[in-house]
């Protein structure tokens, strides 16, 4: 799960076409791509899968974010999801559900308070107490079936803020 990086406060269009900030672009050069060891690249240096997949949000800032991770990955862009704008925790477990089984590991990019509440639900053990803009938390989950995930049934295996 990626929480989009820091973004403007307001643009014209409204919330959905606010666009990464100054801050938020700095953020997104952190996650690493190429030989720069950024908090991606971390991740899976400490054994973390690459996602075979990168869905996000399609507001400008959630957009921009999953672009900046799917070069960090190698991956083409992401697929974007209107309905991830405004999903809840619980509308996102239940699309996980009707994942594939042999996609195998995927990023979600969207907003808060959903990625924080997603992994709060999806870890009961060392949950992050909070998810700022640019967070990454990859969760493992000992299933072979999207289908068999449960609240409480995975592992924090990373979590960073860029």
């Amino acid at each position: 799960m990626l929480r989009h990086a820091r973004a403007e406060h307001g643009a014209p269009g409204g919330d959905r076409n606010r666009d990464l900030s100054a801050a938020g672009r700095r953020q997104v050069g952190r996650f690493g791509a190429g030989d720069h060891p950024g908090i991606l690249a971390r991740a899976l240096a400490a054994g973390c899968p690459a996602p075979k997949l990168i869905v996000a949000s399609d507001a400008s800032r959630a957009r921009q974010t999953a672009d900046a991770a799917a070069a960090a990955f190698g991956l083409g862009p992401a697929r974007l999801e209107p309905w991830l704008y405004r999903a809840s925790a619980e509308e996102v477990m239940a699309w996980l559900w009707t994942l594939p089984d042999q996609l195998g590991a995927v990023m979600v990019v969207g907003h808060n308070p959903t990625m924080h509440v997603l992994v709060a639900d999806l870890v009961t053990t060392s949950a992050p107490d909070r998810f700022a803009p640019g967070t990454v938390a990859v969760v493992h989950f000992g299933v072979d079936r999207w289908a068999a995930l449960s609240p409480g049934a995975g592992r924090l295996l990373y979590c960073a803020t860029a």
